[in-house]
């Protein structure tokens, strides 16, 4: 017979903490308030700047077509 297996879920607050946390919260609404937006902002912030790197990764792809190369490229003869 095989032992049984115990699998044992623990969280990273205790009950204690998240009754704190939960009455810090109903407390200060203003400040979550103020720190939703910061995040808000950073995060938008972000997301701008990874649009003007898409962008430039549209221009580098569309100079790199086909269309756009040189037609003939210039090769160095060897004097023989």
């Amino acid at each position: 017979m095989t032992d049984p297996v115990i699998i044992v879920i623990r969280s990273s607050y205790t009950e204690a903490q998240k009754r704190a946390t939960y009455k810090w919260n109903q407390k200060n609404p203003d400040k979550i308030r103020e720190y939703r937006a910061r995040t808000y902002l950073k995060r938008r912030e972000k997301k701008d700047s990874l649009k003007d790197l898409c962008e430039l990764g549209k221009l580098v792809e569309a100079v790199s077509h086909p269309e756009f190369r040189k037609k003939r490229a210039y090769t160095r003869r060897s004097k023989e």
